[in-house]
């Protein structure tokens, strides 16, 4: 690695490459050295490369913001380069395709780094802050969003950020009891390791809007997060302080990249998480 700022390209930059983009001229520490594809990749301030691989070796290190079905293959082509990459999720669509590029990044002394930025937003780390697991009654999670008519494991793969949620602050499930799958929509119960229940409503479709609402009835009380908003008992909440979720994981992946640090979301919770949305996709139920 040269010395000097860490170079990094980011490969589709669509909504989330732009912010990537963003967080990378942002940060004094960083340079951004190429871009590949996407609707904002000629307003990045980067060259464009011709190709990925051109990109890639222009680059320390590599954001991989393509669409997900292209996530694992081009995980594992930049991890063969020689360069170390933070993915958005998922990583991939299998965990065994999960535990493969784990393995890859080992093998070759790199950093692999799957972000999952919802887990940084001030609701989720004022639930982390406030709730424990083990007063957890019920959990009610319910996520809506427009566009095209999606499948029930469609469903189960786009909505592992929001699973991420739920184990973040109510641990991980030890049973899978019901999945519905219908067109567009995606329903599931699970026990947690407490023995307490948590439900889980995903949609997608023409005419929906995006929210995401969640409900955690514990022995104190019952929280309510809605979209951006937290209350508790129907009293609204105040939420911690933070600063923009990309500028916060672009920090992580830096020290993660350029000093091995420990980042927000461990490969083992990751593959966890893969496992539950993988169940959920084939509708599968029975012991985690």
């Amino acid at each position: 690695m040269t010395k000097g700022p860490l170079r990094w390209a980011v490969l589709g930059v669509g909504g989330a490459g732009r912010r990537r983009v963003e967080a990378i001229h942002a940060d004094p520490k960083s340079q951004l050295a190429a871009v590949w594809r996407g609707r904002f990749a000629a307003d990045a301030g980067a060259p464009v490369a011709q190709s990925l691989e051109d990109a890639v070796g222009l680059a320390d290190a590599v954001y991989v913001c393509s669409p997900l079905e292209a996530h694992a293959d081009q995980v594992e082509q930049v991890l063969r380069a020689g360069r170390s990459v933070v993915t958005e999720y998922p990583l991939a669509t299998t965990t065994e395709r999960a535990e493969q590029l784990y393995a890859l990044a080992r093998s070759r002394g790199l950093m692999l780094h799957v972000a999952h930025i919802e887990l940084l937003s001030a609701t989720a780390r004022t639930l982390s802050d406030r709730v424990r697991s083990h007063t957890i009654r019920r959990v009610e999670l319910f996520f809506s969003a427009p566009g095209p008519l999606l499948s029930g494991d469609q469903l189960a793969i786009r909505n592992i950020a929001r699973l991420h949620r739920l184990v973040g602050v109510a641990g991980m499930p030890i049973r899978i009891d019901a999945v519905d799958h219908a067109e567009g929509e995606l329903l599931a119960s699970m026990t947690l390791k407490t023995g307490s229940r948590a439900t889980l409503a995903f949609r997608q479709g023409p005419g929906h809007s995006r929210h995401t609402i969640m409900e955690l009835t514990t022995a104190e009380g019952r929280w309510r997060q809605a979209d951006r908003g937290l209350t508790f008992d129907g009293e609204p909440v105040e939420l911690v302080p933070t600063e923009p979720v990309f500028v916060t994981d672009h920090r992580y992946a830096t020290e993660l990249v350029t000093h091995a640090a420990p980042t927000y979301v461990s490969q083992r919770r990751v593959v966890q998480v893969l496992e539950i949305a993988e169940r959920l996709a084939a509708g599968s139920t029975g012991a985690l």
